[in-house]
């Protein structure tokens, strides 16, 4: 209940720079007469709150936020691939926030491109098509495994000049076949010959 005003327009401002662009202040509670209906967290913002009679200030400030950030285009040339895959076979996440934050760190905006985009995606000259996002960079961080179609899109995107970069190791699993997949070793051999590489964090 102490979570003034100010912290929440930190938090939006915060949000904004990340390019979030909608915003939903949690929570609003209609009852506190009994202790379920107040076992939520965080605090109510609702009238209840000291701060309520000003929270009129903070949503202003989060729409005008959300109207600037609305009316542009976003551009980001970098994606990470989402550990999907890596995550199901009991891996976790791989490098991936690790990765994200030396692009953050280097004010580098990028996305999360999930396995199916990705595989979906479509190659233009050097350029990955990804619904409305065009990227020219892809990062695998540090998965040990993915799918076939998504080592094979990759490959693909390097081969037409994409740049892929594999932050701390090769995937040598897939989902369609498990450890050890010869898939993924003749996409390690196919792509080291096109000069990918695995690049550690002191590279970066």
């Amino acid at each position: 209940w102490a979570f003034t005003l100010d912290s929440a327009r930190q938090g939006f401002n915060m949000l904004a720079a990340y390019g979030v662009n909608f915003y939903i202040p949690h929570l609003f509670h209609y009852s506190m007469d009994q202790p379920g209906t107040v076992g939520d967290w965080p605090n109510s913002w609702f009238y209840r709150n000291p701060y309520w009679k000003y929270f009129k200030t903070l949503a202003d400030h989060g729409r005008r936020l959300s109207f600037m950030l609305t009316g542009g285009e976003h551009i980001a040339d970098v994606a990470i691939v989402y550990p999907e895959s890596n995550q199901w076979a009991g891996h976790g996440p791989g490098t991936t926030e690790e990765t994200l934050e030396l692009l953050v760190a280097a004010h580098i905006d990028t996305e999360i491109i999930d396995p199916n985009s990705l595989m979906l995606a479509r190659i233009e000259g050097n350029t990955l098509v990804a619904g409305g996002m065009r990227y020219k960079a892809i990062i695998v961080p540090g998965l040990r495994c993915m799918r076939r179609a998504e080592v094979d899109k990759l490959l693909e995107f390097l081969k037409a000049g994409g740049v892929v970069l594999l932050h701390d190791r090769w995937p040598d699993e897939s989902m369609d076949e498990g450890r050890d997949d010869p898939h993924m070793a003749q996409f390690r051999e196919e792509a080291a010959a096109f000069g990918l590489a695995v690049i550690s964090s002191d590279d970066t």
